[in-house]
């Protein structure tokens, strides 16, 4: 199924203004796409544009978590480059069918990464885009909520942001 909430930053935190679940079934993504974005509309009292804001949560299954020794880079794209090529080489895939991030860990002197196969979320990336979704960030599916709240990694541009879960 594929479910998208529409949250609300106020003073108290996030609120959910609306939640959309749709089943997938025999319907191809991108058509319940489309049908989640008019549901969406309909939803709002207000002329709506989707978000400028948009999350897209992985399920935790579909990932694989490293844990490596932080080693001294000249620059932060190096960093990336250099964990991309030990996430390939510890799990055994092309770096080229990684999508990958990583949160560094200075007082340990490591760095956590996250990775999936591109091909486990091609097809996911690619309707959601056909659909007229446009996602900012994609997160584990636990942390997702997190990210908005808590840490507050994204700000809000217009207080109103989107969940995607497929």
């Amino acid at each position: 199924s594929v479910r998208v909430a529409l949250l609300k930053k106020n003073k108290q935190g996030v609120s959910v203004c609306a939640l959309v679940e749709e089943n997938i079934n025999h319907s191809h993504l991108q058509q319940v796409l489309v049908n989640i974005a008019r549901q969406l509309k309909a939803l709002s009292r207000f002329p709506f544009f989707l978000p400028k804001d948009q999350i897209m949560a992985v399920s935790q299954s579909q990932v694989a978590m490293k844990r490596f020794d932080l080693l001294s880079y000249q620059s932060k794209q190096e960093q990336y480059i250099q964990i991309g090529m030990q996430l390939a080489q510890s799990l055994e895939l092309a770096y080229e069918e990684l999508l990958y991030d990583y949160h560094t860990f200075a007082e340990q002197n490591s760095v956590e990464a996250y990775a999936c196969r591109l091909s486990v979320v091609e097809d996911k990336l690619s309707a959601l885009a056909d659909s007229g979704f446009r996602l900012s960030v994609i997160e584990l599916q636990t942390q997702s909520l997190m990210r908005l709240y808590y840490k507050k990694i994204i700000p809000f541009s217009g207080k109103i942001a989107l969940l995607v879960d497929i």
